[in-house]
């Protein structure tokens, strides 16, 4: 999966290299908004261009959040059989946030307002990471476990939760995950492994996800694993906002069976099972942690934060004048000697500080 930073209105790039270089397939993309609805128009065919490189380039940028793209290859023009060959693969196009920071100084300079200070300098947009989260539990809610159990798919390692197909009920595996991030943005769910179902057009899984404003379950896909693969491959889709219990942070999927003509000698093998989410670092982000972070973090000499404590000594610390001298001392926390002036008796020079009323001080230096 790619994280595509992209401005609104401008073209996104749907685009599609097939490995084998096939020409003859015709992939699809369907697009959804941040709320896991389809645009209009979705699914949009792919063009051949060459070499087994298929794209479209008439879609722009909308106003939402971010985008996700589910790219899907069929056999056919009609799109009625999905290539077993070619797994679906995602992309997500994330609105480009830099725009406001890329403003003319004039549109900054706002009374009072951080902008007013820092943008001018600023190039700010909002970065992204990916947190991935195991299950917190699994369990095969239908068929019977061969072999391993939900905590084998926490790592890719060739040791597999093995579940066999119940010959009257099917297959059905539920996974829970905890997001432990609760601003986290839903990502994609993901399993590297192999469903063994055969014949492959009718025996694969289907993905579905609770919805936790309807209280229901929810199908995301219908052909999540197909059927008839013999070697391990990465099968991920998206959820959504609406598939994350924001109280507790609880994602819930289940991998089911698409037909009720079950076959008890299938096999669907876990090896790795996986929840990723989107960490979205805004500007606020930034600037909060610059401003909350405690005062030993700002003492870089010639940074603003130093400059900043540099005021509160002068305003706050211990501030001696010597009569004999003229000298005024300024001392650091630590009670040493911070910054020291001169003090004069008259506006000019003449006549230094007596004790007797100073009418001018020099600017306070370094012993």
């Amino acid at each position: 999966m790619s994280l595509i930073h992209i401005t609104e209105n401008d073209i996104i790039p749907l685009a599609l290299q097939l490995e084998d270089g096939d020409v003859g397939k015709f992939p699809q993309a369907i697009v959804r908004d941040d709320g896991g609805n389809e645009l209009g128009g979705s699914p949009y065919d792919l063009t051949h261009k060459g070499d087994g490189f298929y794209s479209l380039t008439s879609l722009v940028m909308t106003s939402d959040p971010f985008l996700s793209v589910t790219y899907i290859v069929y056999n056919e023009i009609g799109h009625t059989t999905e290539s077993v060959s070619h797994l679906r693969s995602n992309d997500i196009f994330l609105l480009n946030t830099s725009i406001v920071w890329d403003e003319v100084v004039a549109d900054h300079q706002g009374d009072g307002t951080y902008g007013g200070e820092v943008a001018t300098k600023a190039d700010i947009q909002a970065a992204t990471s990916t947190l991935e989260v195991v299950a917190d539990s699994g369990t095969a809610v239908q068929g019977t476990v061969i072999s391993g159990t939900y905590v084998s798919t926490a790592v890719r390692d060739n040791t597999y939760w093995q579940i066999q197909e119940d010959a009257s009920n099917g297959l059905m595996v539920e996974f829970v995950f905890t997001i432990s991030d609760p601003d986290c943005r839903p990502g994609v769910f993901e399993v590297f492994g192999r469903y063994e179902g055969v014949p492959s057009k009718s025996h694969y899984q289907e993905l579905w996800a609770w919805n936790v404003e309807s209280a229901a379950w929810e199908q995301l896909t219908e052909i999540f694993m197909p059927g008839g693969i013999t070697s391990d491959a990465t099968f991920q889709h998206e959820y959504y906002e609406r598939h994350i219990n924001r109280p507790t942070q609880e994602v819930k999927i289940r991998v089911i069976h698409n037909i009720t003509s079950y076959n008890g000698t299938h096999n669907i093998y876990f090896d790795s099972v996986r929840l990723s989410c989107i960490i979205v670092i805004t500007a606020a982000d930034i600037a909060d942690a610059v401003w909350d972070e405690t005062a030993s973090d700002h003492e870089i000499t010639g940074t603003t934060g130093a400059k900043l404590q540099l005021v509160g000594q002068i305003l706050r610390n211990k501030l001696i004048t010597d009569p004999v001298t003229g000298i005024m001392t300024l001392y650091d926390d630590a009670g040493g000697v911070l910054l020291t002036a001169q003090l004069y008796e008259e506006t000019g020079t003449g006549q230094a500080y007596r004790g007797q009323g100073a009418e001018r001080r020099e600017r306070l230096e370094e012993p």
